[in-house]
Formats: C-alpha cells, structure tokens, sequence
C-alpha cells in the first residue's frame, strides 16, 4: 500500500489534518470490511496499490459503468469507513481490527471471534452462533448461507482449519 496515498485518504475521510504513518497504515485493516466492489473503487480512487490516484470517470470507464455509479459505490464506502467503531480502529485503537491470538471454546460465541462482522451476521442469519455450531457444519452447507461471499466463504474455511483441534 501506497503510504502517502493511504495519509491522503485517512485525511480527507476522517477530517482530521495530521496523520501518522502507523494510522495509515491501518487503513488496509478495515478496508477489507467493504465489499470487493466497494474496496477496489476505494483503492482506485485513492490509489493506494500503485500510488496514482484515478478519477471517478477513469474509474467508471474501467468498471464500465456510469461515473454516477462509481460515486455512489464511493459514497458507500466512505459511509462504513466513517463508522465509529472504524473510526477509533484507524484514528484511536486498533485493537480490535487486528488479529489477535484468541483462545476459543467450543462454547465461545460467534460474534466473539476475529472473524469480520459480515461473515459473523452471515452465520448468525444461518443460526450458527458458537464455534462449536461452526465446526460442526458440513463446508456443503456453507454454500447455502444467504449473501456469503467467497471472501467470507475463505475466512470460514481458514478458521475451521486453524481451529479444528477444538472438535
């Protein structure tokens, strides 16, 4: 990640006029909340990846799509970027943003793993609300939870294989 490009967009998305190399930084942890539209418009945009930040209309020619709809996805983006708990993950406290060591019990809780938000409302849509539930799933299964992208289908699987001595 482009590091001035990332100082850039921490300024102009949270309104704040001195940025730290560490809060840029961790701006590639909670862009990876966004959906992978949302995340590549954000990269574009700010050209965090190459260091060259593009146009809305450079963008929508790319996506092929109105210039219209690159703002709105923009806009998207920028709306759950500017959430607190996001906020104070860039500007404040990591800690929850980042990947911790985390002792689990069967018992433990669904929404208390280090799993991303959407795939934890994803498996609690599916009535899958502690680890034990989780682990116990056939994969098949997972194919039929209602909005589980491939990027939280991958996070699942990665958790199940860094877990499974708990079965």
């Amino acid at each position: 990640m482009n590091i001035e490009c990332a100082k850039e967009a921490v300024k102009e998305i949270f309104l704040v006029e001195e940025v730290s190399d560490e809060q840029a930084a961790r701006l590639e942890t909670i862009i990876r909340d966004l959906s992978d539209r949302e995340e590549r418009v954000f990269r574009m945009h700010y050209g965090l990846d190459d260091g060259h930040p593009r146009s809305l209309l450079e963008i929508a020619q790319e996506f092929a799509v109105s210039r219209e709809t690159i703002r709105q996805v923009l806009s998207k983006a920028i709306k759950k970027l500017r959430h607190p708990t996001r906020t104070n993950a860039v500007l404040n406290d990591p800690i929850p943003y980042e990947k911790k060591l985390v002792e689990y019990t069967l018992s433990t809780e669904i929404m208390d793993t280090d799993l991303s938000i959407r795939t934890k409302n994803c498996l609690k849509r599916a009535g899958i609300n502690t680890v034990e539930q989780l682990l116990n799933t056939k994969i098949v299964a997972f194919y039929n939870i209602k909005n589980l992208g491939k990027r939280s289908f991958k996070e699942i699987i990665d958790f199940i294989g860094e877990h499974k001595e708990l079965r």
